[in-house]
């Protein structure tokens, strides 16, 4: 329960920086006349999202995201926002990856992403098109990190007892872990 609290105020704290910059996009802080927040809302593009799912203490308790691949960690939001440019609410179903934002986000915005050497699939056709075909039939994810963010001087098997790596082919209606 106090885990369940803690992570409750974390997502409050991080709700409330976000409606400081919706409600100045939305002229409502004060900031900026109501015509300057409009024309700022409107060309901007509101993206939200999130590193991974957190469990919520499902599968007996479990939280974070360390060495599985259960849906809680892995549907997270993504949203695309601005009322010009996608002016009716639409839901796209298909295969995204964060290693992907990049590729995409240079896509959309018609830079070429040659020079940079990204990895990850441009999916800006379903941003414009969310009924458009798919880019990608699957989705590779791995967790690697043995030492979890801890100094690893005295660890060289890592702070974690095995099983600690994973490794995950995600399909639109399967997963192989």
């Amino acid at each position: 329960l106090k885990y369940v609290n803690f992570y409750g105020n974390l997502m409050k704290l991080g709700d409330k920086h976000l409606s400081k910059i919706l409600d100045l996009l939305d002229g409502v802080d004060g900031t900026v006349s109501p015509q300057q927040a409009t024309d700022l809302r409107d060309r901007s593009w509101v993206i939200f999202s999130s590193d991974h799912g957190d469990m919520g203490m499902s599968h007996g308790g479990m939280r974070q995201k360390s060495f599985q691949f259960y849906e809680e960690v892995a549907r997270i939001p993504l949203v695309w926002s601005n009322p010009v440019d996608f002016p009716e609410p639409q839901v796209c179903d298909e295969l995204v990856s964060h290693v992907d934002f990049l590729p995409t986000l240079c896509g959309i915005l018609n830079i070429s992403s040659e020079p940079y050497d990204f990895r990850g699939v441009d999916y800006s056709s379903l941003i414009l098109d969310p009924s458009a075909g798919a880019v990608q039939d699957s989705i590779l994810f791995t967790f690697d990190d043995i030492w979890c963010g801890q100094d690893n001087a005295n660890s060289p098997n890592g702070v974690s007892v095995a099983p600690n790596r994973i490794r995950a082919i995600r399909e639109k209606d399967f997963k192989y872990v």
